[in-house]
């Protein structure tokens, strides 16, 4: 019975032996990604014209508005002091913020904050076509500026990340700042025009307009990308003396043609803008001497996470004396 029962088992294997083995498959998650891939390909060129195209209206909005500050201002009745708002609320918001937001895109995703700077433009382009008084221009141009500082470093990141580098990436990022060029002389030529004939108000409309068109297409060419495990890390005080000391650059710069540059009202911004400036230098500068330092320590020397810490524990007593007697 023993020798009768193990011949069974012996054909048992045999025959599972010549069975046919089914091919190997590839990994569905390498083939989600070549798809991936293949799609991005094609949606490159729609991608490239929808991030230039926004490029393109941002610009349009700051250059045309310098044509149209006569006939807003008689509209809307701004003060002598009030006009010279009319062209820097949006100026000073859209430079002020552009590094910022490119820092919020690299935390949140390039194609969210890209796409929330369209909704957020189109959204204030709108209030500004109807404003009543100079106070509601002005905030609305603001928060406008605002949007705009969003699109255009988030779309710089944009071409970077889906063409690779070389004659291609190169290209691409030409044909970005032609798109800014344009948007320059168009300004210009679409304010006189719209002025003459329909008024001012539709400069900010048809933005809007453009926006909103650009915003539904940005749904379908702008790809996804995964999301990120890590949790996002913003350096607040970084954050904020980089964006105070660049705006108030950029506000001593517009304003300083019409108070003076050396006057009472433009030296205090400019003193106290690169003092900032300089402060978020030196943080920034101290944030890379700690990491250095943390990794001689540790891969160099051969220091423990422990002895690391206390090193740099070592540090802060030595600072805390220093500005103590200061």
């Amino acid at each position: 019975m023993v020798q009768i029962s193990q011949t069974s088992d012996q054909k048992v294997l045999e025959s599972s032996s010549t069975l046919p083995q089914a091919p190997a498959s590839v990994p569905a998650s390498s083939k989600h990604l070549k798809d991936i891939d293949r799609v991005r390909l094609k949606l490159r060129p729609a991608l490239l014209y929808v991030v230039s195209t926004a490029q393109f209206f941002d610009i349009v909005n700051g250059a045309s508005v310098s044509v149209a500050i006569l006939p807003i201002a008689q509209d809307l009745k701004f003060s002598v002091t009030e006009v010279l708002w009319i062209l820097n609320a949006y100026t000073i918001t859209f430079a002020g913020l552009l590094l910022l937001s490119g820092r919020l895109g690299d935390l949140f995703g390039h194609r969210r904050m890209f796409m929330f700077g369209l909704f957020w433009f189109a959204i204030w382009a709108l209030v500004v076509s109807f404003s009543t008084s100079p106070i509601m221009f002005i905030l609305s141009r603001a928060l406008q500026g605002m949007g705009a500082a969003s699109t255009i470093p988030t779309a710089m990141a944009l071409i970077a990340t889906n063409y690779p580098v070389g004659p291609e990436r190169t290209k691409a990022f030409s044909i970005f700042g032609a798109f800014g060029g344009l948007g320059a002389v168009t300004g210009i030529l679409l304010a006189g025009g719209l002025i003459a004939s329909i008024g001012w108000q539709w400069i900010f409309r048809i933005s809007a307009i453009a926006a909103f068109i650009l915003l539904a297409i940005s749904f379908l060419v702008i790809p996804l990308t995964p999301p990120k495990t890590e949790k996002p890390k913003v350096d607040f005080l970084g954050a904020i003396t980089a964006t105070l000391g660049v705006t108030g650059i950029v506000y001593y710069i517009s304003t300083g043609v019409e108070y003076g540059w050396g006057s009472a009202k433009t030296i205090p911004i400019f003193s106290f803008s690169t003092s900032v400036l300089l402060a978020f230098v030196s943080m920034a500068k101290f944030q890379g001497i700690i990491y250095y330092a943390n990794m001689v320590f540790q891969e160099v020397y051969q220091w423990t996470p422990i002895k690391t810490a206390l090193g740099f524990l070592v540090h802060s007593l030595l600072a805390i004396v220093v500005f103590g007697i200061l």
